[in-house]
């Protein structure tokens, strides 16, 4: 069976073992992770992966073939079997395809012209950072507006929401350093910055970058590594971003978010003892 999965502006990818073309599907994050080494996509607050040149021996581990910024330009055959030609002008063949298309707000129907907001193009609809729309009388939150697509960050910001409007206690939300994960095969993790986001943003980053075989890996004879990235900030030495790809990655970044947001240096990093 051959299944790619696809993005109008990521990559194709592949698995293919010693007994049948195969091709298993990841998802987009992971490719962007792969190929180009940090989230492309320029929303206002971007999903953010790491960068560094170690993952793919994670990833080849698992039979996984890349076809690193390549998009489908037409698709040939029937339900048996079908050729794929690539935008670098190769051509795969499959049995089976996958194309993921994204996702965006469900907004249509709603109203909003009538009472004078016009959403973007990906139909979110603009809030400042009070989540107050255009019509001052109205607000959104969630996945509507297209920040941050989290069920706890849509919750927090009904908090901020209720605690402003209703509670005498005006805050704003805080959308900086939420981790994100991709439940891929190895999963990723990640949170704060990438490199390229911290020299954007005006920080001299310093970084820090590692991988490893995990002890089972080890002992089993797979080569399948674990990669780990911190990007620290040079003049005050805090840790603002952190990137791992490898096994319980997702539940890392969790606890490591919590340092971040508090402001923790690499050197309390350093001092940290691990059992």
């Amino acid at each position: 069976m051959l299944l790619n999965l696809l993005k109008d502006d990521g990559a194709a990818l592949s698995h293919a073992d010693t007994h049948r073309t195969q091709r298993m599907a990841r998802c987009f994050k992971l490719l962007q992770f792969l190929n180009r080494g940090h989230d492309q996509a320029g929303a206002a607050h971007p999903q953010r992966m790491p960068q560094c040149n170690c993952p793919p021996l994670a990833i080849d581990a698992r039979g996984i073939i890349l076809h690193p910024g390549c998009t489908i330009t037409g698709v040939t055959g029937d339900d048996n079997a079908k050729d794929v030609a690539l935008s670098d002008g190769t051509t795969i063949s499959a049995d089976t395809l996958m194309v993921a298309t994204g996702r965006k707000p469900m907004t249509d129907g709603l109203g909003l012209e009538a009472v004078g907001i016009e959403t973007d193009q990906s139909g979110a609809i603009p809030v400042d950072e009070n989540s107050m729309t255009p019509v001052p009388s109205i607000y959104a939150i969630g996945d509507v507006t297209n920040r941050i697509n989290l069920t706890p960050v849509a919750i927090a910001e009904g908090h901020v929401f209720a605690d402003t409007i209703y509670g005498g206690m005006a805050r704003l939300m805080d959308h900086r350093n939420v981790p994100s994960a991709v439940f891929s095969q190895p999963p990723i993790g990640s949170v704060g910055l990438t490199e390229e986001q911290a020299r954007q943003d005006g920080f001299d980053p310093v970084i820090y970058a590692s991988s490893f075989r995990a002890m089972k890996n080890t002992i089993s004879g797979r080569e399948e590594k674990t990669v780990m990235k911190l990007v620290v900030d040079q003049s005050s030495n805090k840790v603002i971003g952190a990137h791992m790809l490898g096994p319980d990655a997702p539940e890392i970044m969790q606890g490591l978010a919590i340092a971040i947001k508090a402001g923790a240096t690499k050197a309390d990093f350093d001092a940290t003892m691990l059992s």
